[in-house]
């Protein structure tokens, strides 16, 4: 094998590594559709619904900081990008941060803020930070970014702590906060019926039809010595 045979597969994986959508290595950001029983950063959802995306923080291997210490507070952004079948219909924050600053959104972009301040911070390995709502309009792919609220580096621009104060901005989006996490929605039509179907439910309906006829017409005395 030639070396330029050899330096294609290795171009090829260190582009799929700049292509992934998690920023950092120990805390991310996450998605789910069916109320936190998977996850993932791409779903297919139908033309048409209303799907209701929850936004967690997650542990990953090299650190328990939301076990050990949970979370006190965070800040967290979404854009929608422009062209995409569908836009954003609500965004509700976890009622466990009492203490919220920010609830807000537009067709196109999400803002979430939000802080414990009588309830004690919640921890585990994953911890629930809210949802929003998408309404899908029409086929294809619909591709969000999150990222930091407050991006940049030094105290003023913190809006992640853990439940003693550790500052997670850093953890979760990299350095000076710059970093970002995608979701992929990929609308897919409603399935039609078959024709073969259709044919069938009409062929039951008319059999359906000319037997309820034929026992009416045999009067209620034939119905009794059934």
């Amino acid at each position: 094998m030639s070396f330029s045979r050899k330096i294609i597969p290795v171009v090829a994986f260190v582009a799929f590594l700049g292509s992934c959508s998690t920023a950092s290595a120990e805390l991310s950001i996450d998605f789910s559709i069916d109320d936190g029983n998977t996850f993932g950063n791409a779903f297919e959802i139908e033309d048409g619904s209303v799907t209701t995306i929850g936004l967690f923080l997650s542990q990953m291997g090299g650190t328990s900081v939301l076990n050990d210490e949970g979370l006190l507070g965070f800040g967290l952004a979404g854009t929608l990008e422009a062209g995409s079948p569908g836009e954003i219909t609500s965004v509700t924050n976890n009622p466990v941060f009492d203490f919220e600053t920010t609830e807000q959104f537009t067709s196109g972009t999400v803002a979430m803020e939000a802080a414990v301040l009588t309830n004690a911070p919640p921890t585990g390995s994953r911890i629930f930070l809210g949802e929003f709502e998408f309404t899908s309009t029409g086929i294809g792919q619909s591709t969000f970014q999150f990222a930091d609220l407050t991006p940049g580096s030094g105290s003023a621009n913190v809006s992640w702590l853990s439940g003693t104060g550790t500052e997670l901005d850093e953890q979760i989006f990299g350095a000076d906060s710059i970093e970002s996490f995608g979701l992929t929605l990929s609308t897919t039509a409603i399935p039609e019926p078959s024709s073969a179907s259709l044919m069938f439910f009409g062929l039951s309906a008319f059999v359906l039809r000319r037997r309820r006829r034929r026992d009416s017409d045999r009067g209620p005395d034939h119905a009794d010595s059934l």
